[in-house]
């Protein structure tokens, strides 16, 4: 909730949801993309099942008062915290998270606002069901600092070619997720 005028308003996560069909592999899929602060970014190696290694940034971005259109596309419905709030669970893989990794190392991590291109899924981890997304890319809209300032940044704005958002889906079976 924020307040304009003195009446209180609901915020509302910016979300764009879409199945898609990958005509190389024959597959579906659900895209993601969706604005938000990337909180507790996390770089890693994950040990892959045919023995590789793939480099990895690991967010979570809040979802607000979207609930609803998140249930009704997904046929179940994330776990949302006290707050009715669905934390979106992001993973990048390879290049895209040396990008990502490079670009939080630049600025304050904690205070990074994304628009983040994903493939997603519900999932479910004991009693929780989990919103777990791939991001194959993402932009910077700005930065927040520590004081609340906001700031914008340069930003490798390369996209990705229909190709290598392709080689990202068909390897999302080697996924953990």
């Amino acid at each position: 909730m924020y307040r304009q005028n003195g009446a209180a308003k609901k915020n509302y996560t910016t979300l764009d949801l879409s199945h898609c069909f990958n005509k190389a592999t024959g597959k579906e899929f659900d895209k993601i993309s969706v604005i938000g602060l990337a909180k507790n970014p996390v770089q890693s190696v994950k040990n892959m099942k045919d023995g590789s290694t793939k480099n990895t940034v690991s967010f979570e971005i809040p979802i607000s008062n979207r609930n609803q259109m998140i249930s009704d596309f997904f046929g179940i419905a994330p776990s949302e915290d006290k707050n009715g709030t669905i934390w979106a669970r992001c993973t990048a893989w390879d290049k895209t998270a040396d990008r990502l990794d490079k670009l939080l190392q630049k600025i304050n991590p904690a205070g990074a606002v994304l628009l983040v291109y994903a493939t997603a899924k519900v999932t479910q981890n004991g009693q929780y069901q989990n919103l777990d997304c791939s991001v194959y890319n993402f932009e910077l809209i700005r930065t927040v600092g520590n004081s609340g300032e906001v700031g914008t940044k340069e930003v490798d704005d390369t996209i990705p070619t229909p190709e290598e958002v392709a080689e990202v889906v068909e390897s999302e079976t080697e996924l953990p997720f």
